[in-house]
């Protein structure tokens, strides 16, 4: 990721990252000039159950994505504002996603 920002590029990390993994990015890019924003996805446990159904059966996380849910929901230092609710959008409504990300100073931890 470091080569990417000395050349330049915008960067997307689009992974399960829990507050302490956004803590390490955070000192390991200390001395960079960039703008890091933290959001967790997320939808209740009905959604999330419907969706992961959607997926080919080699691809379900089952159980595993039920853990993850209640993980993030119950993580003592996951701030309210880093989490965004997208079971009540559609799939229309992806480019407000985007821009509720990018432009809501709320996500933006560095």
């Amino acid at each position: 990721m470091k080569n990417l920002l000395d050349y330049k590029y915008d960067v997307v990390l689009d992974y399960v990252a829990f507050p302490e993994d956004i803590n390490g990015l955070m000192t390991e890019l200390a001395n960079y000039h960039v703008r890091i924003i933290y959001v967790v996805l997320m939808v209740d446990r009905q959604t999330i159950i419907r969706r992961d159904r959607l997926r080919a059966e080699e691809y379900q996380m089952k159980e595993r994505s039920i853990i993850l849910l209640n993980d993030f929901e119950n993580h003592p230092d996951l701030r309210v504002d880093n989490k965004l609710y997208t079971n009540h959008y559609t799939e229309a409504q992806l480019p407000e996603i985007v821009s509720e990300i990018i432009n809501n100073e709320k996500y933006r931890v560095k």
